[in-house]
């Protein structure tokens, strides 16, 4: 059976690392700025939370920066096929999204790049929404670091906490459809696991089915094509 390499160990590995500190941050976010959670906590619990959402946020933030200084033209390009003129394709897919996410076997969806077009806008939608939590989230910082000694407005801090607030929220919600679908639990995407979480290659037919101009150009070039 033919397998094809669509995941590097670089993006692999940049996406563990991002994982581990995402869930860290919702996890202690959670029990630190809700009071229902935060209420029955006691002071050296809620200490440790907070030094382990800072280094969750320094890693949240750190390892794509690092990630894109280590490969930028993979970065690079991976956000010019993102921004790329939607095919027709791609049109007739964002249409039948939602019928196929009901009823996956009754719905034919058609072939997709490399990045199907539903996967395109979720992805920007959640570097938009980490940018404004990084953002946020050093303001917020900063505004209580007693080394740094920087004030902020009150309507200022206030406006940066609801952005925080809103944006981990926002973020969430796609966080768990990246779940859903990511990790296999929707039954058209069993097996697609390995993809970030294992080797990074996927069989020639599962290529085809989910990303069909992406997988016949990878078929024709044979340069990421394994025989197994």
């Amino acid at each position: 059976m033919r397998y094809i390499q669509r995941q590097s160990k670089h993006a692999r590995t940049v996406h563990w690392f991002h994982t581990i500190a995402c869930l860290s941050l919702f996890i202690t976010g959670l029990f630190l700025y809700v009071p229902a959670f935060a209420g029955g906590l006691d002071v050296g619990v809620l200490q440790a939370g907070r030094l382990i959402h800072r280094i969750a946020a320094v890693i949240f933030i750190g390892v794509p920066l690092i990630g894109t200084l280590v490969n930028p033209k993979a970065v690079a390009h991976k956000f010019k096929e993102y921004f790329q003129a939607w095919t027709p394709e791609d049109k007739e897919f964002m249409k039948k999204f939602l019928p196929y996410m009901f009823a996956p076997k009754k719905v034919h969806m058609p072939k997709q790049d490399r990045y199907k077009s539903g996967q395109k806008v979720a992805d920007l939608a959640a570097i938009v929404f980490s940018m404004l939590i990084a953002i946020s989230g050093a303001f917020m910082w900063i505004g209580v670091s007693p080394t740094l000694n920087v004030e902020f407005s009150a309507s200022l801090m206030r406006f940066m906490y609801f952005m925080h607030d809103g944006s981990m929220i926002a973020l969430g919600v796609l966080l768990l459809a990246h779940i859903f679908v990511g990790a296999g639990i929707f039954q058209p995407y069993r097996g697609t696991l390995r993809l970030m979480f294992g080797d990074g290659k996927i069989s020639e037919e599962e290529a085809r089915f989910h990303w069909g101009f992406w997988a016949e150009d990878e078929l024709k070039s044979g340069k990421n094509v394994t025989e197994e």
